[in-house]
């Protein structure tokens, strides 16, 4: 593992400092993730899938709560879907 990416193991929210480059790292689908989104869950559902994915990949954890998921990492996940 990469150890700038050490830092985000364990976390319990998404910080809202993140920036272009750990956005791509974390939150960029293959094309075998977006198939699996697109065929497990329904519209309106897909894109809290892909965020949840993002943040396992992140943490390591499953995303609990959370009170604002930046625009931008929204924005970056509804494009790739």
């Amino acid at each position: 593992m990469q150890s700038w990416r050490l830092g985000f193991l364990g976390i319990e929210t998404i910080p809202p400092w993140l920036g272009e480059f750990e956005i791509e790292q974390f939150f960029r689908l293959s094309p075998s993730d977006i198939a699996t989104i697109k065929t497990r869950r329904g519209t309106d559902s897909q894109l809290g899938l892909a965020l949840h994915i993002g943040f396992l990949r992140m943490s390591g954890r499953v995303l609990n709560s959370t009170d604002v998921i930046h625009w931008r990492i929204l924005a970056f996940l509804g494009a790739q879907l």
